[in-house]
């Protein structure tokens, strides 16, 4: 009654100042959930996008100090500022990593090995008695100081100095009776770490595959890999070639082995899952597997796994940034060395967060194993396209 008695009491102009104060507040709440709401659904973010001077490169070209490199069907065009360089159908071709040189076999009157500069120019050329124009296993290898290495057949190698001197042939043959296939060959761009390997050679029902370093000094091999019942389903060399990057199987067993570059052994995982491959950080403290959608981070040094995240679609590449405690990712649709809409996932292990991004793009790999600069805190550059891409995360 009393309650009553007060409201009636009340002014006409009073209770419309009560009500405007209640109206203030509900705003007030509702503006400070709003803001809350939306900083969370914000918290992290991806920005993905391509570097300028890339931009317009079509797939399968490649932006050099001078112009332009392509490798496109079966012909390869270098065009510099004043000279270019074409020819079609190369039983061989690859860029150095750096694209200031280009490496080709060619069959005319004689077999040949040509190293080209970025601005057209041949530098260097040598003759080959060993190439045989029917043979599929011929291979170039060119490196950025214009030293390369030829596969001449399955198991036969040829090395050639910055002059096209030729310097070294070495067998990689296992002389099994029941037959190997063709000899791998990987190195860092630089060509510091050089890996020759068997990556299956029969012997009756057994299977073993063997890896070694090319010594060039004294001019042989040094044998740091052998194993019975295990093939290689690939050999990595990090960017500054200091780490080897083993990855073998044994019937549904998969294993990376990690060595230095003179063939000590430092790390050895069983993997969880069908490894399609590995990244491994400069100083070698911090190994990334990764398969067509997971990936594992793992600290070299006390084996323990970090973390792990997975992406919706086909895993191209996986690299980790410790830094940043970020697992890099990128996928998308392949087709030969193409990917089109490149998509990149960041995932923050220590924040249990991930930001996911697509580039409306096309780009080619180069060759050589791609790779992730850090630029700046949770700024980072894809390279080994012919589009560099440029991440930004927000975590």
């Amino acid at each position: 009654m009393q309650l009553i008695t007060f409201f009636r009491s009340l002014r006409r102009d009073n209770i419309t100042l009560i009500i405007g104060l209640i109206m203030k507040l509900l705003l007030s709440v509702f503006l400070l959930l709003f803001t809350i709401f939306a900083n969370t659904a914000h918290s992290q973010s991806i920005q993905i996008e391509i570097d300028n001077q890339h931009a317009n490169l079509e797939p399968g070209v490649f932006k050099t100090d001078s112009g332009l490199m392509s490798k496109q069907g079966n012909t390869v065009v270098i065009e510099g500022n004043r000279n270019y360089f074409s020819y079609n159908n190369p039983a061989s071709a690859s860029f150095s990593g750096n694209f200031k040189k280009a490496g080709l076999i060619t069959f005319g009157e004689v077999p040949k090995r040509i190293t080209v500069g970025h601005d057209g120019n041949q530098l260097s050329e040598s003759e080959s008695e060993f190439l045989d124009p029917g043979d599929d296993s011929i291979h170039v290898l060119q490196f950025d100081d214009g030293r390369s290495i030829v596969r001449d057949n399955i198991a036969n190698f040829t090395l050639y100095d910055a002059a096209g001197k030729q310097v070294m042939t070495i067998s990689n043959s296992s002389q099994s009776p029941d037959g190997e296939r063709v000899s791998g060959i990987k190195s860092d761009p630089g060509g510091r770490s050089v890996v020759l390997y068997n990556p299956e050679i029969r012997m009756g029902e057994i299977k073993r595959s063997r890896a070694s370093l090319i010594n060039r000094k004294n001019q042989d091999l040094n044998t740091f890999y052998e194993a019975e019942g295990r093939t290689i389903d690939d050999v990595i060399i990090s960017e500054n070639g200091s780490y080897i990057l083993l990855i073998t199987k044994s019937g549904t067993n998969h294993f990376v082995t990690v060595y230095d570059r003179f063939g000590n052994e430092i790390f050895d995982l069983e993997a969880e899952f069908e490894l399609r491959g590995a990244t491994i950080t400069g100083d070698g403290n911090y190994l990334t597997i990764y398969s067509g959608g997971r990936a594992q981070v793992y600290n070299t040094l006390s084996s323990e796994r970090l973390g792990s995240a997975s992406l919706r679609g086909n895993l191209v590449f996986a690299s980790y940034q410790p830094e940043d405690d970020t697992i890099i990712l990128l996928g998308g649709e392949e087709s030969g060395m193409n990917i089109s809409n490149p998509e990149v996932s960041a995932v923050n292990i220590g924040l249990r967060q991930i930001a996911r991004g697509e580039a409306n793009a096309e780009v080619t790999k180069a060759g050589y194993n791609l790779s992730v600069n850090r630029t700046a805190p949770n700024q980072y550059t894809v390279i080994g396209f012919n589009k560099n891409l440029l991440l930004t995360t927000n975590f």
